[in-house]
């Protein structure tokens, strides 16, 4: 079962992460001196600059890993002049063990969900790791889970998890199978036209120009009229007259292409022409 109250501060190997313990372990209030400058989280084995502002251990470490020398992002925060602007290194810092002493009698409580631990801060971390409610970070997508739950977050949570389309049956990444459905060939689709669903989407463009009865169609015989295919009908009803004429015209029109040739001059192809022709009349009647 996710957890969203902070941050995981456990990946699933149960390596911690760099930084503070959150603010919320201390029972009552407490001394601002007692946060971090970097991740301005409660200092875990905190250290001092020579500028006078503490930082985790960790969080320095960080700070430090490409260059030698940093300046001082507090500093840089409060905007002092340039000149009092500190700068850290690894061998311009000191551990802080009198602020670490003063932590460390400060009642504490643990802040994982469900857990009802309470201590002194000294002993924080050495429960904090041990904690059968300890968060940890889904290697997928980064959100709290309780430890011990990461396969049933996998399975049916995490928005990096693997499911498969109901309709095409390919295997996408949760998060993305809105943008999947988007465009997947074999989501049903309602035509906008006729009404008729459950119409898959790569079969939608055959529907609506060779099936829908509501598409617009240009009249088969003779006029210029056009039409939605189910008023055809109605269509010929109403212009019964022009239509028999064109009928017939076109009946005299073969009747006079075959009686200038007779049958058997006349080749296969030629013949099978006349015949179709023939029969595109008797339907249109």
């Amino acid at each position: 079962m996710a957890v969203h109250v902070n941050p995981p501060v456990f990946n699933e190997n149960g390596d911690r992460q760099t930084g503070g313990f959150f603010p919320g372990i201390f029972v009552s209030s407490f001394d601002h001196k007692f946060i971090c400058r970097n991740c301005h989280r409660i200092l875990r084995d905190p250290v001092q600059s020579q500028c006078g502002h503490r930082f985790c251990r960790s969080c320095l470490e960080e700070l430090l890993v490409n260059d030698a020398v940093v300046l001082c992002p507090a500093c840089l925060e409060e905007q002092v002049e340039e000149h009092d602007v500190g700068q850290l290194s690894v061998h311009e810092v000191f551990p802080d063990n009198a602020v670490k002493r003063e932590m460390f009698n400060t009642p504490a409580c643990c802040i994982f969900p469900g857990c009802t631990w309470k201590g002194r801060f000294k002993e924080y971390e050495t429960h904090e790791r041990s904690c059968p409610f300890k968060q940890v970070a889904c290697a997928l997508c980064a959100q709290p889970v309780t430890d011990g739950h990461i396969e049933e977050h996998r399975r049916s949570e995490c928005s990096e998890r693997h499911v498969t389309c109901d309709h095409c049956g390919c295997t996408v990444i949760f998060s993305r199978l809105k943008a999947h459905l988007e465009t997947c060939e074999k989501l049903p689709l309602t035509c906008e036209h006729c009404g008729k669903g459950n119409i898959a989407r790569d079969t939608l463009k055959n529907h609506l120009e060779q099936h829908c009865p509501k598409r617009i169609v240009s009249c088969p015989m003779g006029c210029e009229d056009k039409f939605q295919q189910d008023m055809f009908a109605s269509h010929l009803s109403l212009l019964m007259e022009p239509h028999l004429a064109w009928t017939v015209q076109k009946l005299v029109e073969l009747e006079i292409a075959v009686g200038s040739t007779s049958a058997g001059s006349l080749p296969a192809s030629s013949l099978t022409q006349v015949m179709g022709e023939i029969r595109k009349v008797e339907k249109k009647v």
